[in-house]
């Protein structure tokens, strides 16, 4: 079965169409930058956690659940249910 194709257009700005486009692309960059600010800017507040208290306390675990602060971070923190909050 013949199946006819359109040839592609050339990208035209001055139309409106191509116009919607070109601007919803910008969006979803603009958006897409956006995350990437906040995701690094996540990354730079968590950096100034202590470590200490990270590994001691808000990564300590144990089987039956709660927190052990000598413990630190075992192969079933996050089974264990207690982790990263």
């Amino acid at each position: 079965q013949q199946s006819n194709q359109n040839a592609p257009q050339d990208f035209n700005p001055y139309t409106s169409a191509d116009r919607a486009f070109a601007q919803n692309m910008l969006n979803h960059a603009q958006a897409q930058a956006k995350m990437l600010e906040l995701a690094d800017q996540m990354k730079k507040d968590l950096n100034t956690i202590p470590s200490q208290f990270i590994t001691n306390y808000l990564a300590a675990c144990r089987n039956g659940g709660g927190t052990l602060p000598d413990a630190g971070v075992t192969n079933n923190t996050w089974g264990a249910g207690c982790a990263y909050v």
